[in-house]
């Protein structure tokens, strides 16, 4: 992790992919998806697993996955999981 710049824009991805943004776009429409939630989906996924794995501290972690301060990335966290932080790591 480095600042969130290890999740991709939809240009990145579509350029990986090797089609253009709005074909992409289309294709994640047609399947119920979009770029954005399946980021999101990442940072989560990211998220609990170093919640679960390492003592790393919470500001820590919220600045690698690219959010500005703690406080954004505990609201985010909080709505994909149901608890802070704090409390999915004690769980």
């Amino acid at each position: 992790l480095s600042g969130g710049d290890d999740f991709p824009t939809i240009g990145m991805t579509a350029e990986f992919v090797g089609m253009s943004v709005r074909t992409l776009q289309r294709r994640l429409a047609r399947a119920g998806a979009c770029h954005h939630e399946l980021v999101a989906q990442a940072r989560f996924a990211t998220a609990a697993a170093v919640l679960e794995r390492t003592d790393a501290k919470i500001l820590a972690l919220a600045l690698d996955l690219g959010y500005s301060d703690h406080a954004n990335f505990t609201r985010a966290f909080r709505r994909w999981a149901g608890c802070s932080p704090r409390e999915y790591r004690s769980r």
